[in-house]
């Protein structure tokens, strides 16, 4: 490279002296002045832009300003003494260069030249060239392409093609050694993309060579799936050598992609159901079997469990059992829309609204030309719905009082799902709940009906009526906050009819005893409770 350095010496035009004797001159043509007025006006703009950019050297929209205005005036802009002396300085510390911090000072001296003379192409040059040689191939680029600008239309530029070559191969060769310390399918896509930039292409190792018979050799007689790794693993080692070779990435591919797959099928037996892993693991599962020109057979395990699930629901088992079943389905075939979709419908009836939810999300991955994808979105936004209640009535569970009654006992309030149980000695009210509103019943009766003497005392002399047992149907409201619940119904009314009798002496107190029970109506009750 140091042979391409370029050194100008420049001379300044000699004026001729000017006569002192009178000479005729020649009219002019009119029009003969302006390209020269042009010219000065051109260079007027040139010195402004100078000034502006020894302020602002960095200004890179300035500086190719200057270099297209540069290349409009013929003869080009004289170098400057100073600029000359420093490219001098410059390109002797080039060639004494020993290590990449020489090459990147002597970078800096010729840096110096352009922002004296920002047109000089040939300090961009010897600039791009320092840079390549310290191994800093992005400023080296960035010259490289100030060059070309700044350069002369009809000049010579094949050092500049060569250099941007050498640029090429050492972007590649950096490239491949990151990548052999750390490889990644980032990494080899960009040194396919470097590859590709090179002419004549990388050449193909013989070590990659070797490993790639090798691999190919084995995959043609693999038998079992411990071949196919063998096969993979001598891929890998060609690949690591030559990560750009297009035939042997395409060969491991084929034999590759079935691995993964299988080992992928195989690693959801070993981890949760339902762990971040396994959501990510389903999805790249469905992503690979997208990919392929065709999706894999059925396993016969999957319509098995969906018949076995079918026939445990007719069979009036719980959902939770039918739900058991049908993930065999989506552990043997992790792929399978349909199977997800099932699964979430049954795991609705069970209220499983998360699980649920996740499954319709890999049924939507797994199926996204199907038709019914309006269906299966409906249904997911229903189970979050159903999710969000689930989540916010499980707030209730605990203690609560009678607003109207601080100090009576507790009422204690249970949640399964969208049930909702309030119990209190023994009675109670089963509710079901939609959004803040309560519906549902309370089976009262029992209850002792106030004597006229005695009221409700159940005492040794009285034996009270009782109101029958009754389920009447009962509506309730949940605060906004959460912290009030309001239940209203409709009760039934008795009176109870006693008769007074005597015991067997004359002198034994009287026995009251229910003699009959009267309707007499129905009345609203209420009931407020608070945390």
């Amino acid at each position: 490279m140091k042979d391409n350095l370029v050194l100008m010496i420049l001379f300044a035009a000699l004026c001729l002296p000017i006569s002192t004797q009178a000479q005729l001159v020649k009219p002019k043509a009119a029009g003969s002045s302006r390209p020269q007025a042009a010219d000065v006006a051109a260079k007027r703009q040139l010195a402004a832009y100078l000034t502006e950019f020894r302020d602002d050297p960095n200004n890179s929209e300035l500086r190719y300003k200057i270099i297209q205005l540069a290349k409009t005036l013929t003869p080009a802009p004289l170098v400057p003494p100073s600029a000359k002396a420093d490219f001098t300085r410059a390109a002797t510390q080039f060639k004494s260069a020993l290590s990449a911090d020489d090459f990147r000072n002597a970078a800096v001296v010729f840096e110096r030249v352009i922002v004296q003379a920002p047109w000089y192409a040939d300090a961009y040059f010897n600039v791009a060239s320092a840079y390549s040689k310290a191994g800093d191939y992005d400023l080296a680029e960035r010259n490289l392409a100030l060059y070309i600008a700044a350069v002369r239309d009809g000049a010579d530029t094949s050092k500049a093609e060569k250099l941007q070559r050498d640029l090429d191969l050492q972007r590649f060769q950096q490239a491949l050694q990151e990548f052999q310390k750390k490889p990644s399918e980032a990494g080899r896509r960009e040194l396919v993309k470097l590859a590709q930039q090179l002419q004549p292409a990388p050449a193909i190792p013989e070590e990659a060579k070797q490993h790639f018979a090798k691999a190919k050799e084995l995959a043609a007689g693999a038998s079992k799936l411990e071949d196919l790794t063998e096969a993979e693993a001598e891929f890998r080692k060609a690949l690591l050598i030559a990560p750009w070779w297009g035939e042997a990435v395409h060969d491991f591919s084929l034999v590759v992609e079935p691995v993964q797959f299988r080992l992928a099928v195989d690693r959801l037996h070993q981890i949760a159901r339902y762990s971040s892993e396994d959501q990510q693991l389903r999805e790249e599962i469905i992503k690979r079997v997208l990919a392929m020109p065709a999706p894999p057979p059925t396993p016969d395990d999957v319509l098995r469990a969906m018949v076995r699930a079918q026939m445990m629901i007719k069979q009036g088992n719980s959902f939770q059992t039918a739900v058991n079943e049908m993930e065999q389905a989506v552990l043997v075939a992790p792929w399978l829309a349909d199977a997800y979709f099932n699964l979430a419908l049954v795991q609705e009836k069970s209220e499983m609204f998360q699980p649920a939810i996740q499954n319709l999300k890999l049924c939507l991955l797994a199926a996204p030309q199907s038709p019914n994808l309006t269906t299966v979105k409906t249904k997911m936004y229903e189970l979050e719905m159903m999710k969000e209640q689930a989540v916010a009535s499980q707030g209730l569970q605990g203690e609560w009082k009678n607003a109207n009654c601080p100090h009576c006992s507790t009422y204690t309030v249970k949640v399964e799902g969208n049930r909702i149980g309030i119990l209190r000695d023994g009675t109670g009210w089963d509710l079901v709940k939609t959004g803040h509103i309560l519906e549902g019943s309370r089976t009262i009766g029992g209850e002792a009906l106030p004597h006229p003497r005695f009221g409700t005392d159940d005492g040794k002399y009285f034996d009270p009526c009782r109101s029958p047992n009754e389920t009447v149907p009962v509506t309730g409201l949940i605060s906004d906050d959460g912290k009030t619940i309001e239940l209203t119904w409709m009760a039934s009314q008795y009176n109870g009819i006693y008769k007074d009798t005597t015991g067997m002496f004359n002198f034994d107190p009287k026995i009251t005893h229910c003699e009959s029970v009267v309707f007499t109506g129905k009345e609203k009750e209420s009931l407020k409770l608070q945390r």
